[in-house]
């Protein structure tokens, strides 16, 4: 395998690196620019490419870690004879490799294989990669092969269907953007409070790593703890009477989805008094109380 990659930012550089480490063949790197292509290319110990012509000539296999938005324009770009029996796949997790469409005329095998991983940044990455999954899908050899590869590097491969990418990553992205998107709720409700931020971030430290650590290993249903877990109506009455705006709908929805792991956790138990959050929502936003 002689793997060529288009696309020379946190992903391609680091999934290069990787491939190397292990002591598969990477020809070099093609990107916009070529000193991006370049900066790369010493990083990894191999070369960069001026054209895409240069990189599918050089290349048996080919990685597209370009944006979403650019996949389609990268593919339209790339003349197909120059992959005929080669291997295409793009590292999109919202993207089907149904976006390589008439590659079947030049016996272009396809696949999309999408890294359940953070990349935070171009050169350092690498350092915290080893061992994550992926989830591929595409052409049936093209999977196989995919699969064989990341096993050897010490991933773990998971398949799944084109047709659930985009449900997929929309949970990726709740796991991963969303949470921190909550946590940033959390940290300026603490900075009302008088926190500085870096104080928000080391006080939670320990409650945001302990409860990620319990969800994996446990289950979100074992994991839940709280005053809704606990049935305390007095406690999120609270909660509610001083949360406002943004803070109080991400509050009310996430109450809801709490609510029902609670009663998974606990069929045995009453929370009808928790069962009118709604109710209080929209009183609290009238000026209301909730009886």
């Amino acid at each position: 395998m002689q793997v060529g990659i288009i696309g020379a930012g946190k992903v391609g550089t680091t999934l290069g690196a990787c491939l190397k480490e292990h002591g598969i063949k990477v020809t070099g790197f093609y990107s916009r620019t070529y000193e991006s292509a370049k900066e790369s290319a010493e990083f990894t110990g191999t070369v960069p490419f001026h054209t895409l012509e240069e990189i599918c000539q050089s290349s048996d296999t080919l990685f597209l870690t370009v944006s979403d938005d650019r996949i389609e324009s990268v593919w339209d770009r790339i003349d197909k004879r120059l992959l005929f029996g080669k291997m295409i796949c793009h590292f999109s997790g919202s993207i089907s490799s149904v976006v390589f469409s008439g590659r079947e005329q030049w016996e272009i095998l396809a696949a999309s294989a999408h890294p359940v991983f953070a990349f935070h940044d171009k050169f350092t990455s690498i350092q915290d990669f080893h061992g994550i999954s992926f989830t591929l899908e595409g052409d049936q050899m093209a999977v196989t092969m995919l699969k064989d590869l990341l096993l050897e590097l010490g991933h773990r491969p998971y398949l799944i269907d084109s047709k659930d990418k985009e449900k997929y990553h929309a949970a990726a992205s709740m796991a991963s953007n969303h949470a921190v998107a909550l946590f940033s709720t959390a940290f300026s409700l603490l900075e009302e409070c008088g926190f500085q931020e870096e104080e928000a971030r080391e006080l939670f430290a320990p409650l945001i790593l302990a409860n990620a650590k319990n969800v994996c290993e446990n289950g979100c249903v074992k994991a839940l703890t709280g005053p809704i877990e606990r049935g305390d109506v007095t406690t999120v009455k609270k909660h509610l009477s001083v949360l406002r705006d943004d803070a109080l709908e991400v509050y009310v929805v996430l109450a809801k989805k709490i609510l029902e792991l609670a009663k998974k956790k606990h069929p045995e138990r009453e929370y009808a008094g928790l069962e009118n959050i709604d109710e209080f929502h929209q009183k609290n936003n009238s000026g209301g109380v909730w009886k």
